[in-house]
């Protein structure tokens, strides 16, 4: 039948679940499922580190796959989960998958039941990742070494994705601070990275990146010296927008670093590593910079979802 009755919702009830869940992904932006909240399920070692990872608690949205009626599942985990990892081959790597998935029988098998459980992939000297199943968002990669005994933070990589709901209107979505002064490099443009911020962003959505600090302190011989220092932000790994700072320079000077904003409009739905970094640009190579930080005074960058607020 192409009409689906009951609509929902109506006061003789007797509506579907499948309805219910298609109504519920219809209120929000296309983009498939994802988590609630930046720290929902996220995976990561053990506290004493061995071959099990464990997943924090928190809220996702799954779309279904088995049907182009199947709508989206809201599930919870409502505290840390600790799944393991299957023995490490003697020979070669592995790389495993942490999903969050649901088992629906109106569709397939006779469970009904959401879970989060370890993907297990096949050893081989270059592995590939395993399949995804059905009805399931991937939290994270885990690679496994041959003979491997414990898994830690430097082998999982994060896979999550915000949902687009929580995009909607947010405003601000993260900003990270430092409070420690950073000492460039010596060397003639080599980076330096001031602050950085690894989030979740959304596909078909733009984000302002504003990068704040005080003073670069600068150190040189007595005699005055013109010289550049370049202040950029970067967006997974991609320049965004940048700043060059010419001065003549005294011993022991101060000037001010540059506040910066740039603009990234994310093509996809997933994490991006967002830099602040600066360089010295040309000059004397004996030239000491050093960008100061404090705690009244940090260094911030901040990451920002504002569309929906431009015309």
């Amino acid at each position: 039948m192409a009409v689906q009755n009951p609509p929902l919702a109506i006061q003789t009830g007797g509506e579907s679940a499948e309805l219910f869940r298609r109504y519920t992904a219809a209120l929000v932006p296309p983009g498939g499922g994802g988590v609630l909240d930046a720290g929902d399920l996220k995976v990561a070692e053990n506290g004493t580190p061995n071959l099990s990872v464990n997943v924090a608690a928190g809220r996702i949205l799954i779309p279904g796959t088995e049907s182009s009626f199947q709508g989206t599942y809201f599930a919870e985990n409502r505290s840390t989960l600790n799944v393991a990892i299957a023995a490490a081959d003697a020979t070669n790597p592995r790389k495993d998958l942490v999903v969050a998935k649901v088992q629906d029988a109106a569709y397939s098998g006779v469970t009904n039941a959401w879970s989060l459980v370890v993907v297990t992939g096949t050893p081989a000297p270059s592995p590939a990742e395993p399949a995804v199943p059905a009805n399931a968002m991937v939290l994270a990669l885990v690679d496994v070494p041959a003979n491997d005994t414990a898994i830690t933070n430097s082998q999982i990589t994060d896979r999550r994705t915000l949902h687009p709901i929580v995009a909607r209107g947010r405003g601000e979505v993260d900003q990270v601070a430092t409070t420690s002064d950073v000492v460039l490099s010596t060397t003639v443009g080599t980076f330096t990275t001031l602050v950085t911020k690894s989030i979740p962003v959304i596909n078909g959505r733009r984000y302002r990146l504003t990068f704040e600090g005080l003073n670069l302190l600068t150190s040189v011989g007595p005699y005055a010296t013109v010289d550049q220092f370049a202040f950029e932000i970067t967006a997974g790994g991609t320049v965004k927008g940048g700043y060059k700072y010419q001065t003549r320079i005294a011993a022991a000077s101060r000037c001010n670093v540059p506040t910066l904003t740039a603009w990234y409009d994310a093509t996809s739905t997933g994490n991006i590593t967002f830099l602040a970094r600066a360089t010295k640009a040309t000059g004397d190579a004996a030239l000491v910079g050093t960008v100061q930080a404090d705690a009244t005074h940090p260094l911030t960058l901040s990451v920002e979802d504002v569309k929906g607020f431009l015309v």
